[in-house]
């Protein structure tokens, strides 16, 4: 760790390898197990937090076949009500033979560790072209694969530790700061499970891979997509929120990775010709930059996704004028996006270099920006009274030719695609 905060990535990762390899050969080697488990578990699952934490393109997931059991967790906060139901529900005496046992909150939060690694390292190959590009709807894709563990994942996790069970939100302060740790970890593996859909699901990211694959593309997959990000990076907003109502403070670097990335969703539906679609994004990420600078108090790596959000919001905020311009474009500045979406732990050392070309370098051949052009109204499909509704879905429709060649200096990139039929009454909490 104190290499981390003297933004020293290569002898951090040296360090966590040989503790890593240690641990392995110990293992390999001992063939009777430490009377205390628990100890040696905490000892194993640590590194594979670390690894995870700091590292995460360079690791893959839960391994199937590890022997070391999850380490112990701290026991879920008692009900806030006295109702029989709901005791029985929190116990576990309500529950059936088709839910999960209970395997305890880190266990969880180890699961989610291992998600979130596997969407780190998507992002990476796909940035770097590492991954066959393909359609991502069909069954074999990696599109499809890794939301399948995804699901996977959350069907594995008891009912106990819902929101709806545990009622974060309803708690007090006192109650939540008494009881840090059950919900540390809890938190945490709550961002993940919304923010791992909202990233696999980024129109930039569908974008970026369309528009090198040259395939069709299916209209109604593509809104889907702006359906799960719209949807479940509002939540990891609204659960920021909540922590800040309850004065929880959260000092997980872990948790400055996630909300940066997701904060890329948030920054690009800030220019939706929708007011309140604009306005709940650019209010998520004004969220995410008060958070992320908080934690680069703690975390001095921090302090370059702070930067490029700084940026970021100067280019929203300059961008798009007021009005109803059907013809509209923004530009996308590809490395700093990217590098939210793919930090490289091993850049943390250097300094600032938002207009640096320089940082855009590790996606082959990937250019300094892009242009999108943001044209569509978010129109709700069964609203027949608003005047003019089938003049708005007619100006909607979707073009012949998705992608074509520009010999302007800038990539055109169209997003209609993405906002076709999208329901602006779906944010109602």
């Amino acid at each position: 760790m104190k290499h981390i905060l003297a933004r020293d990535p290569a002898r951090a990762w040296m360090a966590i390898g040989t503790a890593s390899k240690l641990e392995m050969l110990q293992t390999a080697t001992q063939r009777e197990i430490h009377d205390d488990k628990d100890l040696i578990s905490r000892c194993h699952w640590s590194i594979f937090i670390l690894e995870r934490l700091f590292f995460p393109q360079l690791v893959q997931g839960v391994s199937s076949g590890s022997p070391f059991q999850f380490p112990q967790s701290a026991h879920r906060p008692p009900p806030l009500s006295r109702n029989v139901e709901d005791i029985a529900h929190l116990d576990g005496s309500a529950t059936d033979d088709f839910k999960p046992d209970d395997l305890g909150i880190n266990a969880y939060y180890i699961n989610g560790l291992s998600v979130w690694a596997d969407i780190s390292l998507y992002l990476h190959k796909l940035r770097t072209g590492a991954i066959e590009l393909e359609q991502p709807w069909l069954p074999n894709s990696t599109f499809t694969k890794l939301s399948m563990k995804v699901y996977e994942s959350e069907s594995r996790m008891s009912d106990l530790h819902l929101l709806r069970s545990v009622h974060f939100h309803k708690r007090s302060p006192a109650e939540v700061k008494e009881q840090q740790e059950y919900w540390r970890p809890w938190i945490v593996m709550q961002l993940i499970f919304h923010a791992a859909p909202a990233l696999i699901n980024h129109p930039f990211v569908h974008l970026s891979a369309t528009r090198r694959a040259r395939l069709p593309q299916s209209r109604h997959f593509l809104q889907q997509t702006v359906d799960n990000a719209l949807f479940h990076s509002g939540w990891v907003f609204r659960l920021i929120e909540t922590c800040e109502d309850l004065l929880f403070d959260l000092h997980d670097p872990l948790i400055g990775h996630v909300v940066a990335a997701t904060a890329t969703i948030a920054w690009l539906f800030q220019f939706a010709a929708d007011s309140n679609v604009s306005a709940r994004a650019k209010r998520g990420f004004m969220q995410c930059g008060k958070l992320l600078r908080r934690l680069a108090l703690l975390w001095p790596h921090i302090a370059r996704k702070v930067e490029i959000i700084d940026a970021l919001q100067a280019i929203a905020d300059a961008g798009v004028p007021d009005g109803e311009d059907q013809n509209r474009h923004v530009t996308l500045p590809l490395p700093e996006l990217w590098e939210l979406l793919d930090p490289d732990a091993f850049e943390i050392s250097h300094s600032s270099r938002i207009n640096s070309k320089s940082s855009g370098a590790r996606g082959a051949g990937e250019p300094r920006d892009a242009r999108i052009r943001m044209s569509t109204h978010f129109v709700h499909p069964l609203d027949e009274n608003s005047a003019g509704q089938q003049s708005r879905l007619d100006g909607a429709s979707l073009p012949t030719n998705l992608f074509t060649p520009s010999q302007e200096p800038f990539e055109q990139l169209c997003m209609d695609d993405f906002f076709f039929h999208l329901q602006p009454d779906q944010f109602q909490w």
